[in-house]
């Protein structure tokens, strides 16, 4: 539901004299998402969107994937990216580490399994959210800063979240987190 507020903000920041023609597809999706009932049919989210706010929709996303460089990730890389944070997490259940970082670290691969599954609905800033909190964690614990340096499983999963995270800066056009992660961890 945020993406209508997300999309505005990026067209007033790169294509200001469109914000007005932009209540083509506003509105209509607004309408959308306010009238759906969580448990109702596609059909009813649908009835609400015409074409030519979807057809307006589809330019203002073409402009700001352009200006921004952005490309889409191919299916098959997000479901790689599963496969392997699916395959950490349950390594992490087996590893013996203190109950708090394993409880952290379950929690916050869920939430990273889950915005990854999410991609195609959402976009590449959540998954990037969720990397950079789980990066960031590692200035404020030092048991879990020690699991991800000093531990095998710890070591691949900082990896594999590195992989991901420069995976997507890449396709949304952004800087990579590598030397952020390296400055981190003091190397």
């Amino acid at each position: 539901m945020q993406l209508t507020g997300l999309t505005m903000e990026l067209l007033g920041k790169y294509y200001p004299h469109q914000i007005q023609a932009a209540n083509i597809w506003r509105d209509p999706i607004e309408a959308a998402f306010n009238n759906q009932q969580i448990a109702g049919q596609w059909v009813t989210f649908n009835q609400h969107i015409n074409d030519q706010g979807l057809a307006y929709l589809l330019l203002v996303a073409d402009l700001l994937h352009g200006k921004l460089q952005s490309t889409l990730l191919e299916d098959d890389q997000i479901r790689e990216l599963i496969v392997k944070f699916t395959t950490l997490a349950a390594e992490v259940r087996e590893c013996d580490i203190a109950d708090q970082v394993k409880l952290y670290l379950l929690d916050e691969l869920e939430t990273l399994i889950r915005t990854l599954d999410q991609y195609h609905i959402t976009g590449a800033a959540d998954i990037l959210k969720q990397s950079e909190a789980m990066i960031g964690h590692i200035a404020l614990d030092k048991e879990y800063r020690s699991f991800l340096t000093d531990n095998e499983v710890g070591r691949r999963l900082l990896d594999q979240i590195t992989v991901a995270a420069n995976l997507l800066t890449v396709s949304i056009g952004l800087p990579q987190l590598s030397v952020a992660i390296t400055g981190l961890l003091g190397k």
